[in-house]
């Protein structure tokens, strides 16, 4: 089998059926693909519509568990998955019909232990939205070490369904999402892969749509949120400190701390603002690297200067 698709679904019956007839329609015979969809605990219809696919479908599985968030959920499909290649979906997502016969077939003839896919980000309605500022630093599609990949290539938007991951790459490094994180988990998990990975490239199509709702995930009170993203922080200056030579965890690191200062200065999480100098002190964190612009670059300075004074003065800008 070429390819296991997973996809982790939540309460996601209002759209589950566009993601599964986008992988269904697709240029693989099904016996060489499979769409594992892990139920995550979901209250609505979720299990139900995808049962009566599985139906008529020998390529869809189902699997039907209490919820344990998308990190456990996409866990479980790797350890299912026969593929030879994995992929992970988002339920509330699609991807381009016909294109996973040439997707495979390249990896395949490269012998890529990760392939990163372009994107486009839409609206609920499929109506093109404008791209992420630092997607990517250049469009090189040539193989490169993970490292080389990091240093020319890839930006600050590390999503997992962005990547194509050999099965027995991930086996061989013992890569799993961490459980325990709720928020964030793509970009602790995809660093620590990028940093193994010894043939990556980009694929020069664009094959997911991403769909773009207009909610943040920070503006929903969650203190797990919080320490979800400290935890992601640790892993990405372990990863610096592994990797000295390797700037691009430095600047991600840098990116992610203007982003707890952010998160903690909004109005729900005062309670949690006492956990910035727990972060400092427990990460050894001194001064930071940002390679951005606008505000949070200005911030990353007086961070430099004082992290307490950069969160008195986070709290006063509008949240965003």
């Amino acid at each position: 089998m070429i390819l296991s698709i997973i996809i982790p679904a939540y309460n996601a019956a209002p759209y589950i059926k566009r993601c599964m007839d986008s992988c269904l329609a697709q240029d693989l015979p099904e016996s060489e693909y499979e769409i594992i969809i892990i139920n995550d605990g979901s209250s609505d219809d979720t299990g139900k519509v995808v049962a009566e696919y599985a139906k008529s479908h020998a390529s869809i599985t189902l699997v039907n568990r209490p919820n344990g968030g998308v990190s456990s959920a996409r866990n479980t499909g790797i350890t299912m998955a026969k593929g030879e290649y994995i992929w992970f979906i988002d339920a509330d997502d699609y991807i381009t019909p016909h294109c996973l016969g040439r997707l495979t077939g390249e990896a395949q003839r490269d012998k890529l232990d990760m392939m990163w896919m372009k994107w486009v980000r839409v609206d609920e309605h499929g109506d093109r939205l404008p791209p992420f500022k630092d997607e990517r630093q250049s469009e090189q599609t040539d193989i490169m070490t993970g490292d080389m990949f990091m240093r020319k290539v890839i930006g600050g938007c590390l999503f997992g369904w962005a990547f194509l991951l050999q099965k027995e790459f991930i086996d061989a490094h013992n890569l799993r999402f961490d459980p325990s994180i709720i928020f964030t988990e793509d970009t602790e998990f995809i660093p620590r892969a990028l940093a193994v990975a010894k043939k990556v490239k980009l694929a020069d199509e664009t094959t997911y749509h991403y769909v773009w709702r207009d909610t943040n995930a920070t503006n929903t009170y969650n203190s797990k949120k919080v320490d979800s993203l400290a935890h992601t922080i640790g892993t990405i200056i372990r990863l610096s400190r592994e990797y000295p030579a390797q700037p691009y965890f430095r600047h991600l690191a840098g990116m992610h701390i203007m982003m707890y200062v952010r998160m903690i200065s909004m109005p729900q999480y005062r309670n949690e603002r006492h956990k910035l100098w727990q972060l400092t002190r427990q990460y050894k964190i001194g001064r930071i690297e940002y390679h951005g612009h606008g505000v949070r670059k200005i911030m990353a300075t007086v961070f430099n200067l004082s992290p307490r004074l950069c969160l008195m003065i986070s709290c006063l800008l509008k949240p965003r």
